[in-house]
């Protein structure tokens, strides 16, 4: 190999280092905040979706509209994802009579899912997305797919917040209550 080569080749790697450091560090320290998007979605009919919740009643996003919305991307073996949901039955149960709504897009298969669900007393709205949820997931914002991934929608349905890693019950909060 030539030195030109290794060169390029050390080079290469240093480059790929510092960039999965960079993006772990936000990860791992808080979650990385998207607020800038070209077109994102809203609960409104163009942007509206519709998925299975666990008792396999079809849900429609627009029956949110009016509300203030987290919408929170999930799966039962994602660690960060098991930690956080707690805080969002604390917020749902707190903030439910002042308008806001909890619902959670699940990225996995039905039976895991509803077994998550039950074993930990979840009673906002969890939607089945499976493969469809990946996209849905896109077109929010995350164009990594990593999870969690929470996205908070005003009354109007248009996305004001994201957040790709756990959200705190606090951060959550600082979001939430002007809209409500």
């Amino acid at each position: 190999m030539t030195k030109v080569r290794q060169v390029l080749i050390v080079l290469t790697l240093a480059v790929l280092s510092a960039g999965v450091g960079i993006v772990s560090f936000y990860y791992f320290h808080g979650g990385i905040s998207l607020s800038v998007f070209s077109e994102p979605p809203t609960l409104r009919k163009e942007g509206a979706f519709s998925l299975p919740d666990v008792t396999g009643q079809v849900r429609n996003s627009s029956e949110w509209l009016g509300k203030v919305v987290i919408l929170n991307f999930w799966a039962p073996w994602c660690s960060p994802c098991r930690k956080e949901i707690p805080g969002f039955l604390d917020l749902y149960h707190t903030y439910r009579d002042k308008g806001l709504v909890v619902v959670g897009v699940a990225i996995d298969k039905p039976d895991e899912v509803l077994r998550f669900v039950a074993d930990f007393s979840v009673d906002y709205p969890n939607l089945l997305g499976e493969e469809f949820g990946l996209g849905l997931v896109t077109r929010y914002g995350n164009r990594s797919g990593g999870l969690p991934y929470t996205v908070v929608i005003d009354r109007e349905g248009k996305v004001i917040y994201t957040r790709l890693g756990e959200l705190s019950v606090t951060d959550a909060e600082r979001v939430i209550r002007p809209l409500l």
